[in-house]
């Protein structure tokens, strides 16, 4: 699997380090979902990038932290081949900053979980359901408990 990340905002960067970490992560998502190949694009833009998002496929004219849209999934494309996507993910970077303030925490962290967050869509995940939120949760929790001691207790909130 290839994972695009690409920033649609001028003002706002990322460390090669963090890009790989991520990045590294979200593949071994895909992977333990047998996902062998193909692609995700995981877009950074901002506030307006995402009402405008939210607006066009939701009905809902606000601004949102994370959008995720699946295109494909295994059934509809069994061999995986070249060129497969499967979704694309929105995350604001104004809301990710916004957020990681509020919860005391990197905008690395809270972008890492978002990014996860709506990967766990693209795999299926909802949370529309109370028990569904539960589950969803747990996998976010662990992912995120994964992620922060495969990198040395995580230094993304230094």
């Amino acid at each position: 699997m290839i994972i695009n990340l690409v920033i649609e905002t001028g003002s706002f960067t990322l460390s090669s380090y963090f890009v790989r970490m991520a990045t590294d992560l979200l593949e071994k998502m895909l992977a333990e979902n047998s996902y062998t190949s193909g692609e995700v694009n995981v877009v950074i833009g901002d506030d307006k990038m995402l009402q405008e998002l939210n607006c066009r496929f939701r009905n809902i004219d606000l601004p949102t932290d994370v959008l995720s849209f699946l295109y494909n999934d295994k059934e509809d494309n069994n061999d995986q081949a070249d060129g497969f996507i499967l979704g694309d993910i929105f995350i604001s970077h104004e809301r990710a900053f916004k957020q990681a303030s509020e919860a005391g925490h990197s905008i690395e962290k809270e972008i890492t979980f978002l990014a996860v967050h709506g990967m766990l869509h693209l795999l299926g995940h909802d949370h529309h359901e109370d028990q569904e939120a539960e589950i969803m949760e747990q996998q976010e929790g662990l992912i995120m408990n994964y992620f922060n001691k495969v990198n040395g207790g995580s230094n993304l909130d230094e």
